[in-house]
């Protein structure tokens, strides 16, 4: 069965303004009162640089992933693997 072409460029479009959550960390860290904050700690500050780092390339790969990479036929568990085991987990 074929989905229509409009529902799945709705649910990419849906899927990329979810990703953009990955950037938005950058914009806030990455200032004078966090990652050049120079009463931190400076372990505190590789760590926080790190996650950004990390931030940033993981919200890529779901923009390559949504966008360019081709759909599979038969979708399957080892697809869903990479995202799972990329995705930080914050409480």
């Amino acid at each position: 069965m074929s989905e229509p072409r409009g529902a799945v460029r709705i649910v990419k479009v849906l899927l990329t303004i979810t990703s953009l959550e990955f950037f938005g960390p950058i914009l806030r860290d990455y200032s004078p009162s966090h990652a050049f904050n120079p009463t931190w700690v400076g372990h505190a500050r590789v760590h926080l640089v790190w996650l950004l780092g990390f931030m940033f390339f993981s919200g890529l790969a779901n923009l390559y992933l949504i966008w360019f990479r081709g759909r599979s036929s038969r979708p399957t568990r080892a697809n869903a693997a990479p995202s799972h085991s990329t995705t930080p987990i914050t409480a």
